[in-house]
């Protein structure tokens, strides 16, 4: 979301997160993203239907906004971190309901304690459940050191996922 807003300032044409750049306009964009500069002259934004989220939820997911560029360059490393990130949310969720560390052993183990202490809602659940699986494929997916089984659509559906989760918890007080 925050990468798109960055093209729609800079005046590049770009309706959803599957619209495609010139290599220019990306090295332009990535120049503009690593150096916190907004342009001087921002483009009119984009009528939005949605009311602006909260600070803290702008914060979270604006530390989403490296993935898609990772996923420019290597989408298994790309769906990686989308699982990272959510292990470590997880982590954080369940230390601060109380959780021993025993039980934060991995993500698997966490997402179980999350869903029986109904931490969040069982919809988060089902998308932290698909990160995992997501996450787990682009780390143990084949024995073949250069096969590419994952695709933008799919860290884009990971990504997706844990918007929501990161929108639940913050939505039910957990972060």
């Amino acid at each position: 979301k925050a990468v798109l807003e960055h093209c729609r300032d800079l005046g590049f044409d770009v309706k959803n997160q599957l619209s495609s750049l010139e290599s220019e306009q990306v090295d332009f964009l990535k120049g503009k993203i690593a150096t916190g500069a907004r342009p001087s002259a921002p483009a009119a934004p984009a009528p939005s239907k949605l009311p602006t989220p909260p600070r803290k939820t702008e914060a979270m997911l604006g530390k989403l906004e490296c993935i898609p560029l990772l996923a420019e360059i290597d989408v298994e490393a790309a769906m990686f971190k989308v699982r990272q990130i959510t292990e470590r949310l997880c982590r954080k969720i369940l230390r601060a309901a109380g959780v021993k560390e025993k039980e934060l052993s991995n993500l698997n183990a966490m997402i179980d304690a999350i869903a029986s202490r109904k931490l969040l809602t069982p919809k988060a659940v089902h998308h932290l459940d698909s990160i995992r699986a997501l996450g787990n494929g682009a780390t143990h997916n084949t024995d073949d050191l250069f096969a590419e089984e994952f695709t933008l659509h799919d860290v884009n559906s990971a990504s997706s996922s844990l918007a929501s989760v990161l929108d639940a918890a913050i939505k039910t007080g957990k972060l």
